[in-house]
Order: C-alpha cells, then sequence, then structure tokens
C-alpha cells in the first residue's frame, strides 16, 4: 500500500511540473504573449506566386464570374446569395489583386 500512495505521488508531482505556469505580470494581469512576426518572403515564394498562384488565380476569378449567374439564382434560393457572392468573386479577387506578393 506504501509503494502505491508513492507512485500516485510520483504520478501527481509529475503533472504538476509539466503543466505549464500561469505567469503574470506586477498588475495581477496575464502576461502579454508576442505575436509572431511574418517574415519577408523568398525569391522563390514571390517567383512561385508570379509564375504559378496569380496565373491560376485569374483562372478562378474568371470561372468565378462565368459561374456566379448560375451559381447566384441557386443560393438565393437556398437563402445564402452572399455566399455564392463571396465564393465566386470576393474571395478570387481579394487573392489574386490584394494579397501581397509571395503571402501564400
Amino acid at each position: 500500500m506504501h509503494a502505491v500512495c508513492r507512485a500516485l505521488a510520483l504520478v501527481c508531482l509529475t503533472a504538476a511540473l509539466a503543466l505549464p505556469a500561469n505567469a503574470e505580470d506586477r498588475d495581477g494581469f496575464p502576461a502579454a504573449v508576442p505575436l509572431p512576426t511574418r517574415e519577408e518572403p523568398t525569391l522563390a515564394q514571390k517567383t512561385g506566386d508570379v509564375l504559378f498562384s496569380r496565373p491560376l488565380s485569374a483562372v478562378r476569378l474568371v470561372v468565378g464570374v462565368v459561374a456566379l449567374p448560375i451559381a447566384l439564382p441557386v443560393a438565393a434560393l437556398l437563402g445564402d446569395a452572399g455566399w455564392a457572392l463571396d465564393v465566386c468573386l470576393t474571395q478570387p479577387y481579394e487573392y489574386l489583386v490584394e494579397r501581397p506578393i509571395g503571402r501564400l
């Protein structure tokens, strides 16, 4: 019985030490965790974006424009016309035009 109590105490101590500490500032508020910084894209990432990703995104936008007259009435009947507009036009446009080069 004494060995079982020692083993249980060892397991509890190990589990307690494995848990992360709750760090607090002097004011009693949780310590701020710095946000990760985004590194500048490499030349290979920029080249791949310009040569492959952007042209495919342009094709996706053209396909979305062609599919919108079909998808919009169907989505309106189902009660979510905004979804069709978002998927067919907004997302492809933002990915093609507003995204910085090299950010995939």
